[in-house]
């Protein structure tokens, strides 16, 4: 026999009894962590300690489990599926509108920005060798290389999208 507050063993009927549930509303917090002390098998009815399923009922109608955790609420669950399609759909709706564009695209597109810049600047020294081999005026070269490395940074900063051409 169970000690005293420790609670009674009683099959699925007698649960049922106390509870004044349907079986379906006992199927149900199962199904959402209601304890079980024994499972049954065919024709052997599960058996549950009283004192646990009443502790878990008061924490689970509280919104808390027992040991601190948060009770998952049929309509919460709903609530929150809910606004994630709604969000879903209004990421949608603005990819349509062009507002934002997935992040593939964009980390695509500016890896195809940094290897044109790169290779400009790479091509540099081939390119202002013959032209700055005769310049005697180190203003001149200075001026000749501050704009072959602006036009190789130019092209980074190039906005395709172009309202102003400048980028951001």
């Amino acid at each position: 026999m169970a000690r005293k507050g420790s609670g009674q063993i009683v099959n699925r009927q007698e649960l049922l009894h106390i509870l004044g549930c349907s079986a379906p509303t006992i199927a149900d917090y199962e199904l959402r962590g209601l304890p079980v002390e024994k499972k049954g098998g065919k024709g052997v009815a599960n058996e549950y300690n009283t004192a646990r399923v009443i502790e878990w009922l008061v924490s689970h109608k509280a919104g808390t489990l027992p040991g601190g955790g948060k009770a998952r609420n049929h309509e919460d669950e709903k609530a929150r599926k809910t606004t994630a399609e709604a969000d879903l759909k209004e990421i949608e709706l603005a990819e349509a509108r062009a507002e934002v564009v997935p992040i593939g695209h964009s980390v695509k597109e500016f890896a195809k920005r940094v290897a044109a810049t790169r290779s400009k600047m790479l091509a540099l020294p081939t390119k202002l060798a013959p032209v700055l081999v005769v310049m005697t005026d180190i203003e001149e070269s200075r001026a000749v290389i501050e704009d072959m490395i602006r036009e190789a940074l130019d092209e980074l900063a190039r906005d395709d999208g172009g309202e102003d051409g400048a980028g951001e």
